[in-house]
């Protein structure tokens, strides 16, 4: 059958007329179906020929015809079997069975080649009277006005409506004089063109593709951490920042990870940072890290088993998720990277729904943004705007370990939470798949920048940071790599001499505990204060005056000078003008007069 598809090819599909619009993929072909529009990617061999339209067979289900109809059809196929079990003398058959039916014998020999062609009964059932489902009755010449109006008017970005498209198909045929179509006629013409062809103009092939293009293919995880999914979306709230003024900030990003065998949430990282290489690092850390501690760290009480290394890692292709420091962690650990086919958003489906239900729980915060603007309405988001990032954070937290793990989900019937330790052992001892060093795991996927190590020990971000293990480090002389999270500025990381990852804890006492962004901001802040307009004022008016002070300064030199070479001139015998000198302590200087001196210099300058 693959050596007959073309394309355009008319062919049957489980009954159902289709036309062929894709060249065989191995043994799958996309077709379309005429009825219903549709775009459907089947298997070569479920096609067959399809016979001439009055011998089609009906693609109704067989429950929907009339017992009337099928004794027809069952009885003309029994005369169809019989026939063709006689290998000779079928003509003779063939008279006798017309006679007996009471029809002519050119209709027995078509129903034989009806039957022998399809072979089911259904493709006998004899058709209702009248006009047939499609036939199309208007002038070729009108049927020429209607689709040059559609390309035209009507299959275009801006979307006209199908009253703009019969407006200008009733001008169009009254200026020809022929007859205006029927609003009706016009519809059933425009969902010939399928919706995917024909929103192909209006919505765009992307948007298309999205909404009536076949979507086969879908990812399967049977054990837990086979596969994960991870996306990014801006938070739908708005937050303020965590400092005693609280003033607003915006949308915080959340990356987010799934677990695709038992839809449990393994890791997540908020920031007002955009999508990046930095953001997946971190939540992937979050993700396979054992999350205990962290979760009593922020004051969340609740169960979050989940820890270990994934086998793969399932991403769109965002430039954030092509960068080597990702790459090369995954390589570290064994991780499969795979990236989705492109325009095959479906692949994704797990961690998109998911988006879609943590953004649901977003809805209900103080300062939220809901989904869309006609949602949101005239709520004023900023003006609500109430929790820091710290504490959606904490929130976000809760809302999954307390909620979402706790609920049934619709595609397990069990809570994700029932589903893993089902898949990890026994409830009673659950078990999760511990990363060998999760310290180590966490380095791997951090940002790092070199520094040079000092008596003070390592400084960044205008900070100092100190552990004993730097000291060996300070003969060295060398830059060393130090790895730092941005989530807290507390703390960095770096290998000691013998290669082992050691903490360094700040050493300004009056550091917060806080995000290298929000750190930055708190210090653009206090910068600030420095440029208020009457401290501004005042440094000009300092610098200024500082100014006349240095100049006065170099004229009175200049003219002191002036006068010590003009005395040397008038005296050669006093090198250095009327000033004694220090090498001859007998000099005499009674004899100078100081008052007529002064006076000379007075002189000098005023001349000056």
């Amino acid at each position: 059958m693959g050596r007959d598809i073309q394309i355009d090819g008319k062919l049957l599909w489980r009954g159902a007329r289709v036309t062929v619009k894709d060249l065989p993929l191995g043994d799958t072909v996309v077709v379309l179906v005429e009825e219903t529009g549709e775009l459907v990617q089947v298997s070569i061999v479920e096609l067959t020929p399809r016979p001439s339209e009055r011998e089609a067979p009906l693609a109704a289900p067989l429950m929907q015809i009339s017992t009337e109809r099928w004794s027809r059809a069952a009885e003309r196929a029994a005369v169809a079997r019989a026939i063709l079990a006689v290998e000779q003398g079928r003509n003779l058959e063939v008279a006798k069975y017309a006679e007996k039916l009471g029809v002519s014998e050119r209709t027995i020999w078509r129903t034989l080649d009806v039957y022998r062609s399809i072979g089911t009964t259904s493709a006998l059932i004899p058709r209702p009277p009248g006009r047939k489902k499609g036939a199309r009755v208007l002038d070729a010449d009108v049927e020429v006005i209607v689709a040059d109006c559609i390309d035209k008017h009507y299959l275009k970005r801006e979307k006209p409506t199908l009253k703009h498209l019969h407006d200008h198909v009733a001008a169009a045929c009254r200026a020809q004089g022929l007859d205006p179509v029927s609003r009706g006629a016009l519809k059933v013409r425009v969902a010939a063109y399928g919706k995917l062809r024909g929103a192909r103009k209006r919505l765009g092939s992307k948007r298309a593709r999205e909404l009536h293009a076949p979507a086969p293919g879908h990812c399967n995880a049977e054990r837990p951490l086979e596969l994960v999914q991870i996306d990014h979306t801006p938070a739908d709230v708005i937050l303020v920042s965590d400092d005693e003024f609280r003033e607003v900030i915006g949308r915080p990003w959340l990356t987010i990870a799934v677990d695709v065998a038992t839809r449990m949430i393994l890791g997540f990282h908020v920031s007002f940072d955009p999508p990046s290489s930095v953001a997946v690092a971190l939540c992937l850390s979050h993700a396979m890290s054992p999350k205990e501690g962290w979760l009593k760290e922020i004051g969340v009480d609740g169960e979050w088993p989940c820890s270990g290394t994934m086998e793969i890692l399932a991403m769109d292709n965002a430039q954030e998720f092509h960068a080597k420091a990702l790459e090369r962690g995954c390589e570290e650990h064994g991780i499969e990277i795979r990236y989705r086919p492109v325009g095959r958003p479906h692949y994704g489906g797990h961690v998109e729904r998911l988006v879609g239900t943590m953004m649901g729980f977003c809805h209900l915060l103080p300062g939220t943004t809901q989904s869309n603007v006609k949602a949101k309405g005239d709520y004023d988001a900023e003006h609500h705007a109430a929790m820091t990032l710290s504490e959606f954070r904490a929130w976000l937290a809760l809302q999954i370990v307390s909620n979402y793990h706790l609920r049934a989900h619709r595609t397990l019937d069990v809570p994700p939470l029932v589903a893993w330790k089902k898949a990890m052992g026994s409830d009673d001892a659950p078990k999760s798949i511990p990363p060998k060093n999760a310290l180590e795991l966490t380095v791997t996927f951090l940002p790092a920048d070199t520094r040079v190590v000092r008596r003070t020990g390592i400084e960044m971000f205008c900070r100092h940071y100190w552990a004993p293990e730097l000291a060996d480090l300070l003969d060295h002389g060398k830059s060393t790599l130090v790895y730092y999270d941005p989530r807290d500025i507390g703390h960095v990381y770096f290998r000691s001499a013998n290669g082992v990852l050691v903490e360094a804890m700040v050493t300004e006492k009056d550091t917060p505990r806080i995000s290298i962004n929000e750190w930055n901001r708190w210090r653009q802040r206090n910068r600030t204060v420095s440029n208020a307009p009457a401290f501004v004022a005042k440094r000009d008016a300092g610098l200024l005056a500082n100014e006349d002070r240095v100049q006065q300064a170099v004229a009175q030199t200049k003219a002191a000078r002036r006068y010590q070479s003009r005395l040397r001139r008038s005296d050669p015998t006093n090198a250095r003008g009327s000033r004694p000198t220090h090498d001859t302590p007998e000099a005499d200087i009674t004899g100078i007069d100081f008052t007529r001196t002064l006076q000379t210099f007075e002189v000098l300058q005023e001349i000056e």
